[in-house]
């Protein structure tokens, strides 16, 4: 590849400074040099990749440390080939080519990005995640943002993966729900939830199906209704459903409400050596016998919240830093002043009785009628 380099494209001035360093590279990702194609910021699916992948290869769920590590090795390539940022990251990811030679070229940058992670990668699926982790918007929208939404959507229509990579954003669900926040006479998204809408959303999704504590059957469609009534985005009557109510009822069934979950599954996750997210088999932790009552979305919505707390006590650590093990920190580290004390104590006090009051409705309105049937 060598004698194939030009000097005028970054691509070929990199790889050539890659090449002329001699890196070690593991020889199991050198012999899977396979070149994946992937327009914007789309994620490389499972069916993307090659079905004789070797077994000791890693694929998807990178964590913040692993993009720590692939934004370190790009900084230093970038001070090492005294290239400008900027101009690189535009020719290397804002421009789609489907070119087998240049992809190659681009796996030469992806070892070289890999070096340091703690898993045999794909080139190609590193110099991808180099995409996302350097050219990918996170946040809240913009105003400005907020504008090319709805222009692109009376202009284009609802397509949804075109306008996230238009944005530069990596889920095209989020800018779908955006649009509907933005055009619909909603509420907004942050309000917390009254007993009585609790309550409305407790009954129509019973009426959908009786027996959704067993199959858990339900489709995100189905809240359509539900969001009218109550004024919000149906999506987030969903997540509503999911991570509040329905673990409570289920929670409510197994006995175990008045278990503090988020010890049980800090204490749990730091026992395991499981740092982040990624490394969790939600599902599977879901099934374990101190976590009785509890759903996949639930544990993994106290973990997240847990973390962002976390980040919030302590500013300075980087995310590849938020490990469980900072989280237990936080935990044993929590304001215990007298103000703090009484705040929280009245908190929870207003939590149990709202959930009190929902569980009695349910007892009497759901359970009865359906025994009664």
């Amino acid at each position: 590849m060598k004698t194939g380099l030009g000097k005028e494209l970054f691509v070929d001035i990199m790889a050539g400074y890659i090449l002329n360093e001699d890196i070690k590279v593991q020889k199991i990702a050198l012999d899977q040099n396979f070149v994946i194609f992937r327009s914007g910021l789309d994620i490389i699916q499972m069916s993307d990749f090659p079905k004789n992948l070797n077994g000791s290869t890693k694929v998807g769920k990178f964590t913040p440390a692993d993009d720590e590590v692939i934004e370190l090795n790009w900084n230093n390539l970038i001070r090492e080939t005294k290239i400008i940022e900027k101009a690189a990251i535009k020719e290397l990811f804002e421009v789609e080519k489907k070119d087998k030679v240049l992809g190659l070229k681009m796996n030469v940058l992806g070892y070289y990005m890999a070096q340091g992670l703690p898993d045999i990668r794909l080139a190609t699926e590193v110099i991808h995640r180099a995409r996302i982790v350097l050219c990918a918007r996170k946040g809240e929208f913009t105003a400005e943002e907020n504008k090319i939404i709805i222009q692109f959507v009376e202009a284009e229509g609802k397509k949804w993966s075109k306008l996230a990579n238009l944005l530069a954003r990596t889920q095209p669900g989020v800018i779908k729900r955006r649009h509907e926040t933005l055009t619909g006479d909603i509420k907004e998204v942050n309000v917390g939830y009254t007993v009585e809408e609790d309550k409305i959303v407790l009954t129509e999704v019973f009426s959908v199906n009786r027996s959704i504590l067993k199959n858990g059957q339900i489709k995100i469609g189905q809240f359509k209704k539900i969001g009218a009534k109550l004024e919000r985005p149906h999506f987030n009557v969903y997540q509503h459903w999911k991570q509040v109510l329905e673990p409570m009822l289920l929670r409510h069934h197994a006995g175990t409400l008045h278990v503090d979950v988020r010890t049980l599954l800090v204490d749990y996750l730091v026992e395991q050596n499981l740092n982040f997210s990624q490394d969790i088999e939600w599902r599977e932790l879901s099934k374990l016998p101190q976590f009785a009552g509890t759903t996949p979305r639930l544990l993994q919505s106290l973990f997240n919240s847990l973390k962002s707390k976390t980040s919030n006590k302590f500013p300075e650590k980087s995310k590849g830093e938020l490990t469980t093990e900072s989280v237990e920190r936080y935990m044993d580290r929590r304001d215990t002043s007298e103000v703090t004390e009484k705040l929280t104590a009245s908190n929870k006090d207003k939590r149990e009785e709202n959930q009190k009051q929902l569980i009695n409705f349910y007892v009497t309105n759901i359970e009865g009628q359906k025994a009664s049937k």
